[in-house]
């Protein structure tokens, strides 16, 4: 036997010893196993602090068995040690005290300053003594990377002024309308009749909550409202009674239930005020007691609740009745001809393209609005924003992003902008002094250093600022969040030096530990299981089935219900992830839990909330608050839930704006927003002074956080509202688009790192690298010497990266080193200028193929350098080079282009190293998953080229990397370690994921779809999911049988055209003319075809189409077509019932990575290479991409050379075999036969 026991009289047991935890209040739980008896457990209270417990110790217990079958230690009466030979225990006595005073230094770090006065304040509350600083110390290793990735991230203004500058012009040409007179009243009625009754003879009880069921279909659902009139028992139901036949009370008496429906329940006709009639422009019932009716009325100021109302002949009483507000926002709003605008506020002006025909505006329900051209009374200017040429010239699509689409990002929370200059050579100033200009001509001095954006239209690309810029030449840059890195790192800190009770869950994420030790933080738990009758969205259907994934959906409502830390549910696109989030809402709501939900993006929250204000009956659950600034949201739909609207409508009814505030924050039962925008919650910001130092630590305001689209969503940003919740949902898919990547903030971190010795890595030393990695790649000699003027300690770092690595990772060229000191170390030597005034000397200089020099030592060199030699000066040729010079150097017969400097990569030499290796890192993240894995090794070659061998920094590496590149959703689901990673980066649950037996009680999965016709999953089911997901629930075969898409019968769902390559200026342009031809010929169909089915669509009487590329320079050459095809001014979204003649088509153009989350009926994707595939082997990217469309996908791009079948003679060949496969899975057509 493994452990040897005797079991003792008086319930007293002998055991060995298996496994320890410590946790950082000093309290340790120890694993025992005992003959007879099995593993017993000594808890936390009942191990003696004076008792040390290791594995192989012998114990002596006395146990007793619990009711649920475990058996607890009440008492530990002897411990003995397990014994080791002299030299081991000597050993690890040595260990013991280099470890303890390697704790006790860092310790005594951590314990300095101003915060280490609050950590000690801590540790006293928790026990002083009592506490394990070992444990506390572990938890500071795992948290410090994260809060200083954070830290530096606040410097990356200097990345951000180089890599996002923009112009500006005043917009001066669109018109500027006022709506005002909203010729309509809302009132609410007690409504008069409810739907269903019970025969005036029939003598059945019926009471609310009572239960009935239908024995022929098998469904179920309560009584909800009862009511007894002169003619009957009224009564109405959760779910509606469609089927007549077969209901019977659901209790010991299984009576029978016959009902009719309720004649006298209809909707209501006719209604007058004060005698005078009024038309009815729409009516719906808000509940079962009251009907909302929004009547046409010339005058609805003069309408008072104590004015006579008659509805269909019956006089209301004042108690039966009231007015309503009708908020302040109202559209989309349309003419007598076309759509003149989606969204107008009474009495504020908009800006429109065209002014409407006429003096009238309507809503969707015909109420009429009186509207006027304004001129502009506002101090508000609105700028046209554009990229700075010269950083537009620097941007590659493969590689960075356009800051032109960060700026107008809808998920983006920018409210300054840094405001620069030039200098008197006319280079860029980052602030400073500003020269501006008066009406008078006259200048004057500013020090003006940002404008404040009061508003941003997406769609147009302008900004709302409060005064223009001093003087015309001034560039707007993107200033860092710092506000949000602020919040960030001092949630990181606080769970390192001083977490609150319910902070738990989230410090176990960082504790350090083997599988089975990470296994014992985590708690098992049974899922509740809740009663058919209970659910409220995920319900049967009326023949007592439920729907493809439905069951799946369910485990996890029940699964988040019941755990006491984290559940996760990943569903592939279009799986019913946002349906599941509304149902686990509505049953948190009727345990009165209190619900935060957060996103990455806005369409990823507001689809949650648009769905809910679109189900009536979840109205008396679910009380919703956005919090975000109203003029960055994007949907208008929401805007009535914004704080600031909510708290209008209470300050009309007489509340001040604080107690508006107060009550609107504790009856909602559920709140959202972006991850950024939830900061402006008075919870959160009330944490923070005015001067921004943290007052406070974060109290568990709400029950249940959830976070949707949690791929997107770094640790760092999810730790702010974790901070403020008990229990944490994670909800999205790993095989979807990563984290959106900041690349100033990763570039920052890079810029600064230190290697494990704590030395930086500095800017010369990292300039050598590039250099050296540059010249590594030259395999031939030049026959024209290149001198590189570099600042000044390159060539010295330069000769420490020589001597430092290895014969083959040097360059075999023959490089010449020159600084203003010299130096020998090892083998290679740095040259001072005094060394050249001996002939001999200049043997080296002239026989060298690259000469580097210090830009300190370049002046007294000049006269020494080779006369045939080119040169350049740090990122830049040197444009001193006279003309006379080259055209001398071109005459030379040994002058070589193809062999000349060209063969250095200009591009990167042009770039910090720290922007080289940053996009690197992220595309050899991208492939991750990929089948390519040559593809990604070639990246991490390159990435281990750049890096420095003379310091060692690749625990940093790996820690930026573990930071800036993954998802929460991924680090616990999956882990992100792996490779190297695995030996330096500690060993938690963050980094390797939850333990199986862990994850396996908290992950939920959903295998179904319910978006895509079946050629249209069949790919990506069998690619990114090999199987297990993706699958055609048989939600696709209804939708085809009873709302077909009639448009080209009978052919295939997934169409690949077939156009040539010719790309220039970084688009297509034959792609977008043939894309132009396929949406040209579809506008012409949908005129006269309606779409049947209005699910999912935000206009529910147009067709939905998107045209989408992964490349931003082939979107906007696609955004142009459309505008000239359509005379639309906008940027992603059209709605193509405002060109003329309108038609029933809203059309979005945009990238392929920014339309997750989102769909259309069709979806055409422009490859646009043809000649390589750039990003397009990312998995991620293309599940994206290939999962949008409902109804036909069409790839547009050259079947040829992705399919990996193009003939030599016509270039290159794709090489990825997931761009191979996708290009096989479709038959290539050409555009005349798509139109046949």
């Amino acid at each position: 036997m493994e452990h040897e026991v005797e079991s003792m009289t008086d319930n007293t047991y002998t055991a060995r010893v298996k496994r320890v935890w410590k946790n950082p209040q000093g309290g340790r739980k120890v694993l025992v196993s005992a003959d007879g008896v099995g593993d017993a457990w000594i808890g936390w209270n009942k191990t003696p602090k004076n008792m040390e417990f290791n594995p192989g110790d012998t114990v002596k217990v006395k146990l007793k068995k619990h009711d649920d079958g475990r058996w607890m230690a009440t008492e530990v009466v002897v411990r003995n040690p397990v014994t080791k030979g002299k030299k081991a225990n000597q050993a690890m006595k040595k260990k013991e005290q280099k470890k303890t005073s390697s704790l006790a230094n860092r310790l005594k770090k951590m314990l300095k300053g101003p915060q280490g006065y609050l950590r000690k304040m801590y540790l006293l509350a928790l026990g002083g003594k009592g506490i394990d600083m070992e444990a506390l110390d572990a938890r500071t290793q795992s948290l410090g990377p994260f809060i200083e990735y954070v830290e530096l991230s606040k410097q990356s203004q200097d990345h951000l002024r180089k890599r996002a500058r923009f112009t500006w012009e005043i917009v001066e040409d669109q018109k500027r309308i006022r709506v005002s007179n909203r010729e309509a009243v809302d009132i609410r009625v007690r409504r008069i009749h409810l739907p269903y009754c019970l025969s005036e003879d029939d003598t059945t009880e019926l009471t609310s909550g009572m239960k009935l069921m239908n024995l022929k279909k098998g469904v179920t659902t309560s009584v909800r409202t009862v009511r007894k009139t002169p003619f009957g028992l009224e009564f109405s139901t959760e779910r509606d009674l469609q089927e007549k036949e077969g209901w019977q009370i659901f209790d010991e008496r299984q009576a029978p239930l016959e009902w009719k429906p309720n004649l006298q329940a209809t909707e209501f006709q006719n209604v007058s005020l004060n005698g005078q009639s009024v038309d009815i422009k729409h009516q719906e019932k808000s509940s079962d007691d009251w009907q909302h009716l929004i009547l046409g009325h010339s005058n609805p100021t003069t309408v008072k609740e104590n004015d006579v109302l008659v509805i269909d002949g019956l006089e209301f009483s004042t108690n039966d009745w009231d007015y309503v507000p009708p908020g302040n926002t109202f559209g989309p709003m349309k003419d007598d001809v076309r759509q003149v605008t989606s969204v107008i506020q009474l009495n504020a002006d908009v800006l429109v393209e065209g002014l409407p025909a006429g003096n009238f505006l309507y809503d969707p329900y015909g109420v009429r609005y009186s509207v006027k051209e304004t001129t502009k009374t506002s101090k508000d200017i609105t700028l046209a924003v554009s990229l700075d040429p010269k950083v537009e010239e620097l941007l590659d699509d493969d590689k960075d992003v356009n800051p032109l689409d960060v700026l107008f990002s809808p998920d983006t929370d920018f409210r300054e902008l840094g405001l620069h200059g030039h200098d008197e050579q006319g280079r860029f100033v980052a602030g400073g002094t500003l020269t501006g200009k008066r009406k008078d001509g006259s200048t004057y001095q500013t020090k003006m250093t940002a404008l404040r954006i009061k508003q941003k239209d997406i769609e147009r690309q302008t900004i709302t600022v409060d005064r223009v810029p001093p003087n015309e030449n001034a560039l707007l840059t993107l200033k860092p969040n710092v506000r949000y890195l602020e919040r960030q790192r001092d949630m990181l800190m606080m769970l390192r030096d001083r977490p609150l009770y319910h902070h738990d869950g989230l410090l176990k994420l960082t504790e350090v530990g083997n599988e089975n030790q990470r296994d014992a933080l985590w708690p098992e738990f049974s899922p509740i299981v809740l009663k058919e009758e209970e659910w409220e969205i995920l319900k049967k259907r009326e023949d007592g089935s439920l729907y493809d994934g439905t069951i799946e959906q369910r485990e996890f409502v029940c699964t988040a219900l019941s755990t006491p830390d984290y559940a996760i549910l990943q569903g592939p696109p279009g799986s019913g992830k946002t349906t599941a989030i509304i149902e686990l809402i509505a049953q948190c709501a009727k345990k009165n839990l209190r619900v935060l939900l957060c996103g990455s993006t806005q369409a990823s929250i507001d689809n949650v909330l648009t769905r809910i204000m679109a189900k009536p009956h979840l109205a008396h659950l679910i009380s919703p608050l956005r919090i975000g600034w109203k003029g960055g949201i994007y949907d208008e739909n929401v805007h009535p839930l914004v704080l600031s609207e909510q708290q209008e409508q209470y300050e009309t009814m007489g509340f001040s704006e604080e107690e508006a505030e107060d009550l609107i924050l504790r009856q909602s039962n559920l709140t959202c927003g972006t991850m950024q925008g939830i900061l402006n919650h008075p919870w959160i910001s009330a944490e923070r002074s005015s001067s921004g130092r943290l007052m406070k630590d974060p109290q568990p305001q709400w029950d249940v956080l959830i976070i949707d689209e949690a791929s997107k969503t770094t640790f760092q940003q999810f730790v702010i509202p974790a901070a403020f919740s008990k229990r944490w949902i994670l909800v999205g898919d790993v095989r979807q688009l990563p984290p959106f990547l900041e690349t100033s903030e990763l570039m920052t971190n890079l810029d600064q790192m230190k290697d494990g010795d704590g030395k930086p890595f500095t800017h010369a030393g990292q300039r050598a690298c590039l250099l050296l990695r540059q010249l590594t790649q030259v395999r031939q000699s030049p026959k024209i010497p290149l001198v590189l003027i570099e600042p000044n300690d390159v060539p010295l770092y330069i000769a420490k990266e020589l001597e430092s690595r290895e014969e083959k990772l040097r360059p075999s060229l023959n490089i010449s080193l020159v600084g203003s000191k010299e130096c020998e170390i090892g083998a290679f030597r740095v040259s001072k200028p005094s060394d050249f005034e001996d002939p001999e000397h200049h043997i080296e200089l002239f026989g060298a193929d690259i000469i580097v020099i210090g830009s300190d030592a370049y002046h007294k060199m000049a006269e020494f350098l080779p006369p045939y030699a080119v040169f350049r000066s740090g990122r830049h040729e040197l444009g001193a080079v006279s003309k006379s010079r080259i055209e001398r150097l071109r005459e030379l017969p040994q002058y070589d282009t193809e062999r000349g400097p060209s063969r250095l990569d200009k591009d990167e030499l042009n770039h910090d190293w720290s922007h080289e290796i940053s996009w690197r890192l992220n595309r050899a993240y991208e492939l991750k998953v990929s089948k390519n894995q040559n593809a990604r090794e070639n990246w991490e070659k390159q990435i281990n080229q750049l890096l420095p061998k003379s310091q060692n920094v690749e625990q940093r590496i790996e820690e930026v990397r573990s930071i800036a590149l993954p998802s929460v959703l991924e680090c616990l689901q999956d882990g992100f370690a792996e490779g190297r990673g695995k030996e330096l980066l500690p060993e938690t649950t963050l980094t390797r994921g939850f333990p199986e037996a862990a994850k396996q009680l908290r992950f939920k999965k959903i295998s179904f779809q319910h978006r895509m016709h079946g050629e249209i999953s069949k790919f990506s089911r069998a690619e990114f999911y090999e199987g297990s997901a993706l699958k055609d629930a048989d939600t696709i075969d209804v939708r085809n049988r009873d709302f077909p898409f009639d448009y080209r019968l009978n052919k295939h769902r997934s169409t690949w055209l077939d156009v040539p390559s010719q790309i220039q200026g970084g688009t297509n342009k034959k792609e977008i003319d043939a894309i132009r031809a396929v949406l040209e010929d579809f506008i012409v169909w949908a005129k006269n075809n309606q779409p049947q089915q209005g699910a999912n669509r935000d206009e529910p009487e147009c067709w939905e189409v998107a045209l989408l590329s992964p490349y931003q320079a082939q979107r906007r050459g696609l955004r142009d077509m459309v505008r000239l095809l359509t005379g639309l001014r906008f940027e992603t979204r059209f709605d193509l019932r405002q060109m003329n003649p309108p038609t029933n088509v809203a059309l979005t153009v945009n990238s392929s990575d920014r339309f997750q989350g989102q769909e259309a009926d069709i979806v055409v994707l422009s490859m646009r290479n043809g000649g390589r595939k750039g990003f397009l082997d990312s998995p991620n990217r293309m599940n994206v991409a290939t999962t949008r469309a409902r109804e036909w996908r069409i790839i547009v791009g050259n079947y040829d050379y992705f399919s990996g079948e193009q003939k030599p003679n016509r270039g290159s060949k794709c090489t990825d075999p997931m761009l191979n496969a996708f290009a096989k899975a479709h038959k290539k057509v050409s555009l005349k036969e798509l139109k046949q």
